[in-house]
């Protein structure tokens, strides 16, 4: 089996009235792979854990070959993300956006998102409020796949979005890269 890109290991969480109860993957590296399941089945507490937004009750994670403590800013930084609402400032333009990207991540690469902007057909001077939703959403694609990610994790509707991920970084993308979605 390929070295895995992502491993869960018995992964719970208890909130009040939800158990995440023993949750167990593998996702191997090079490949793409949806987590799929009913609203409140828990996708979303998985993925929050994984990102280490939430704490996780008991288990193991274990991200490009890191775990515990081993995941540092350096594993973070080579993991993009993709949530399904949009997280950037509204009164930018893809473009603006783009020096603030700069800013916070290193391996940023602003070829590869100005290329992306083109490919996807998303106009670089208008504000990201008077996008469509569909260009939101695509933008956030943009700007994760333009830090080079080696994971790639989407936490939205994965039909329409996986398709637009899929044409993208596999063509783009000479090393074979992960992406890891829930649906």
């Amino acid at each position: 089996m390929a070295e895995c890109a992502l491993s869960v290991e018995n992964l719970e969480k208890h909130y009040p009235g939800f158990l995440l109860d023993h949750v167990s993957f593998q996702v191997p590296r090079g490949t793409i792979v949806g987590l799929v399941g009913e609203n409140g089945a828990g996708k979303s507490t998985t993925l929050s854990a994984i990102l280490g937004l939430i704490r996780a009750d008991a288990g193991e994670i274990s991200i490009l070959g890191k775990s515990g403590a081993e995941i540092d800013r350096a594993v973070r930084a080579q993991t993009g993300v993709v949530f399904d609402g949009v997280n950037f400032p509204e009164q930018l333009t893809p473009k603006k956006l783009e020096a603030l990207l700069k800013s916070i991540y290193p391996a940023f690469d602003s070829a590869v998102y100005t290329m992306l902007l083109e490919k996807l057909g998303l106009p670089a001077g208008r504000k990201i409020k008077r996008l469509s939703k569909g260009m939101k959403m695509k933008l956030s694609i943009a700007a994760a796949l333009a830090n080079r990610p080696r994971l790639l994790l989407l936490d939205v509707n994965c039909s329409p979005m996986l398709r637009c991920v899929q044409r993208v970084s596999c063509k783009e993308n000479p090393q074979r890269r992960t992406a890891y979605t829930k649906a």
